[in-house]
């Protein structure tokens, strides 16, 4: 159950590095199932065109976004465009779309 995962933010130190709207962006998606915008939703369905949708501010961070991903991300809401679409149309507990 989604709502039991729980984000280690202490496992790595470069994940405090990462600016805390893509933070909340991400734990939101992985949460909440809310689409996460352009950037994220490439750099969770492995698309290096992420690179070209970063930010000047976020660019730098990109080693640990998908170290994050990777590493606390729940499984089966990252990896292929398919499984963030999925995960988006994945009803959540108390869900009320």
């Amino acid at each position: 159950m989604i709502g039991d995962h729980l984000y280690n933010l202490d496992a790595d130190p470069s994940y405090g590095k990462i600016p805390q709207r893509i933070m909340d962006a991400l734990i939101r998606y992985g949460k909440e199932h809310l689409p996460p915008g352009g950037f994220l939703t490439e750099v969770l369905s492995n698309e290096l065109s992420a690179v070209f949708k970063a930010d000047p501010e976020v660019l730098p961070h990109l080693k640990p976004i998908c170290w994050f991903v990777y590493n606390q991300m729940p499984n089966g809401c990252h990896g292929s465009r398919d499984h963030v679409e999925r995960w988006i149309q994945e009803p959540t507990e108390g869900d009320q779309r």
